[in-house]
């Protein structure tokens, strides 16, 4: 495909789609609400990676955020802080198979972080093989300050990347670390200028799409699984355990607290 010949892969009301140069450009489109996570931005995310494995035109699938406030800060708690019962079961597994099924699209898939990455939002930056990070990019699982958890694999495949230790101080104090930190840990591979960004991602991008698609989707096979299924024990484990933290009022009164004043995260 030509350079400069984008077209559209689908319509979306939380994403813009679309394919250029062999790279299948995701933008979470809810820069009002910080990209903030849905049912409905879930999905849409599935029924895009659909498409995008069985698009033999794309060959890296890049994501990011519109606007330079946040590549995505977690869930929507509008919806989260509401939902009780079957209800918050169904949000937290359609999460997780989300997620799962972002991690195991057969092509490459980069991150580009722009602002904040937070608790889903950083999940689902996980679930890609390559991130990139603006040196003013804010990272953090804040679950446990709302009195819940991780619950879309990024327990797991946090520690696949940066190792236990790093990420069990991560994920129990849920404290936010800038971009510098970030790379110096290994949770994003490069830092770039706010400005360069996304640019940066996607002539990394480009790059590979140019490469062998074979060799390229190969060599993704042979790394070493996703450490999270999207279904069967794990994904029964987290739905439970997601749904008996956020039961009851503790939950609803942190994220009632958090809107109170105005935190992101």
């Amino acid at each position: 495909m030509a350079e400069g010949s984008e077209r559209s892969l689908g319509a979306f009301e939380h994403l813009h789609v679309t394919l250029d140069d062999g790279v299948a450009t995701i933008v979470l489109n809810r820069p009002r609400i910080l990209n903030a996570l849905s049912s409905q931005t879930f999905r849409e995310l599935i029924r895009a990676m659909g498409v995008i494995d069985g698009d033999p035109a794309v060959r890296v699938v890049l994501f990011t955020g519109a606007g330079d406030r946040a590549f995505c800060a977690g869930s929507d708690l509008n919806e989260t802080g509401t939902l009780e019962g079957e209800a918050l079961r169904r949000f937290v597994l359609r999460d997780f198979r989300c997620k799962a099924r972002i991690a195991q699209c057969r092509k490459p898939t980069v991150a580009a972080i722009r602002g904040y990455a937070l608790g889903g939002g950083l999940e689902l930056a996980l679930a890609c093989d390559v991130r990139f990070a603006a040196t003013t990019a804010i990272l953090g699982f804040p679950e446990v300050e709302l009195g819940t958890v991780a619950g879309s694999g990024g327990i797991q495949r946090l520690q696949a990347v940066v190792g236990r230790g790093i990420a069990a101080d991560l994920l129990l104090t849920g404290r936010k670390i800038d971009a510098q930190e970030a790379w110096r840990i290994g949770l994003v591979n490069y830092l770039c200028e706010p400005d360069q960004v996304l640019s940066q991602a996607m002539e990394y991008a480009r790059g590979l799409a140019q490469r062998n698609p074979i060799a390229v989707q190969g060599t993704k096979a042979a790394l070493p699984p996703d450490p999270v299924l999207a279904a069967g024990q794990e994904a029964a484990y987290h739905s439970l355990l997601a749904q008996a933290c956020r039961t009851g009022g503790l939950y609803r009164k942190q994220v009632e607290k958090f809107f109170e004043r105005g935190d992101t995260g």
